[in-house]
C-alpha cells in the first residue's frame, strides 16, 4: 500500500509526524511518502496534491487547508476511491474523508479556561494566529474567545495575525503592544512562537505576559524551562500516526472524526515526554 503524506510547512513537531508514520508503516508494509506544497497557500497544496494523486497512490494524508482548491482535489481523490485523511486542521462536510488530530474547539476551550485561571487582573487578551488558512486555528479561537467571555469581564479580546511565522509573529507583537500596553496574556494558536517571546522580551514583558502555545518542540521544550512559555498544548504524533495509518489500512474505516487526547504540558511534568532530537527530523 501507498500512502502519500503532504503537508504545507516542515515544523519540528511535522517532521516528528512524518518519522512516526514512516516507520510505524514499515511494520506493516505500507509505503509511506513524503510530499513539501511549495508554498503555504491552498493552490500550492493543490498542485501537491493532484501530483501525489498522478503517482497512483492508495491514500493521502494531508495537513488540509481550507480551501475550494483543495476541497476540489479531495473529492477528485474520493471519487477514485483514494483514501484521504486530514491531518490536524479538518476538513467539514466532506462525506468519505477523515480526520485525525485534536478535537480544535476542545483546545481553544482549554487554553481559555487555562489562561483564565493564571491571570487575575484585568487587560488585553490576544489570540496569535494565521488568519483563516487552517480550519484548526480558526475552531481554537472562536473556542478560546468563548471562555474568555465568561470570565466576568476581565479580558478585552483582540487577534494578531502573524501566519504561523517567527518574523511576523515578532513584528506584529511589537506592533500589537504599541496599542496595547495592557496586554497581559497571548493563546498562540498556530507556530512561530520564538517570535513572539523574543518580542516581549524586548519590552521586557517575558514572564509577565502569560503564554500558551500549541506542539512540544526543542524551542517550547526550552521556553517552558525558561518560565517564557506557561503552557505547551499537544497531540501525540505518534497516536496521530498510528490512527492514521489504522484509518487508511482499515477496510471499515467509517469514523470521520478521529480525535487524539490533548495532553497539557507544563515544566513540571515535560521530563516525562522522553523525546530525544531525532525524534524532531526526518528518518
Amino acid at each position: 500500500m501507498k500512502l502519500a503524506v503532504v503537508l504545507s510547512s516542515a515544523g519540528p513537531e511535522l517532521k516528528a509526524l512524518v518519522r512516526a508514520l514512516t516507520l510505524r508503516g514499515k511494520n506493516i508494509g505500507v509505503q509511506v511518502g513524503f510530499t513539501q506544497a511549495k508554498q503555504l497557500k491552498p493552490i500550492g497544496l493543490a498542485d501537491a496534491l493532484n501530483a501525489a494523486l498522478d503517482e497512483g497512490v492508495d491514500a493521502i494524508a494531508f495537513q488540509a487547508l481550507d480551501h475550494p482548491a483543495v476541497r476540489d482535489v479531495v473529492l477528485k481523490a474520493l471519487s477514485k476511491d483514494v483514501r484521504v485523511v486530514a491531518l490536524l486542521s479538518p476538513l467539514d462536510g466532506l462525506e468519505g474523508s477523515h480526520y485525525v488530530g485534536l478535537n480544535n474547539r476542545s483546545a481553544g476551550r482549554t487554553a481559555g479556561a487555562l489562561m483564565s485561571s493564571i491571570v487575575r487582573e484585568q487587560g488585553t487578551a490576544a489570540v496569535m494566529w494565521s488568519g483563516y488558512l487552517f480550519r484548526a486555528h480558526e475552531l481554537r479561537e472562536s473556542a478560546f474567545r468563548s471562555v474568555m467571555r465568561s470570565a466576568g469581564g476581565r479580558f478585552f479580546l483582540s487577534n494578531i495575525i502573524g501566519y504561523d511565522d517567527e518574523k511576523r509573529n515578532y513584528k506584529q507583537v511589537l506592533k500589537f503592544l504599541d496599542e496595547f500596553s495592557d496586554l497581559i496574556g497571548i493563546y498562540s494558536v498556530g507556530g512561530g512562537h520564538v517570535g513572539i517571546v523574543n518580542a516581549l522580551a524586548e519590552r521586557g514583558l517575558s514572564k509577565k505576559v502569560k503564554l500558551i502555545v500549541h506542539n512540544l518542540t526543542p524551542d517550547t521544550r526550552r521556553l517552558l524551562l525558561s518560565d517564557e512559555v506557561d503552557f505547551v498544548l499537544h497531540p501525540d504524533m505518534e497516536k496521530v500516526a498510528e490512527k492514521t495509518l489504522e484509518v487508511v489500512t482499515s477496510a471499515n474505516a467509517t469514523s470521520s472524526q478521529n480525535y487524539i487526547p490533548i495532553e497539557i504540558i507544563t515544566k513540571e511534568n515535560i521530563e516525562d515526554r522522553g523525546l530525544t532530537p531525532d525524534y524532531f527530523e526526518f528518518p
